[in-house]
């Protein structure tokens, strides 16, 4: 009797690759290209305020982008030029107010106030 692991090769090294047109493939590479886009305006609002988790979501933006770069190489050099400069055009200066960033749209909140309690 055969076993859905021998049918599958699990155990035993073996990995079966799904087609890169595949629709499972193709939606995953979707929600990685979505997680990445989400990351990379994160990661650039944090750095752009010098925040102190910006290392932390940057390490993330790169795993995601190892993991496209693994799974779809083709994809990856396609996009990784646009990305460079996306992420030139997302960095500003702290003290330039930017509509865009939510950073600077949570600093000039009205009725927000970031300084300490004992500064009022």
């Amino acid at each position: 009797m055969t076993t859905i692991d021998e049918l599958l090769g699990a155990g035993d090294g073996t990995v079966i690759q799904l087609n890169e047109r595949h629709p499972r493939r193709r939606a995953h590479l979707r929600q990685l290209l979505d997680v990445r886009a989400r990351l990379a305006v994160t990661a650039a609002e944090q750095r752009s305020h010098n925040l102190p988790e910006q290392h932390e979501v940057t390490r993330l933006l790169w795993a995601v982008e190892e993991a496209i770069h693994t799974g779809w190489p083709r994809t990856y050099y396609e996009q990784f030029p646009r990305w460079c400069v996306e992420e030139e055009t997302l960095l500003h200066e702290p003290t330039t107010s930017v509509t865009g960033c939510s950073v600077c749209r949570a600093d000039f909140a009205p009725g927000v106030s970031h300084q300490p309690p004992d500064a009022a």
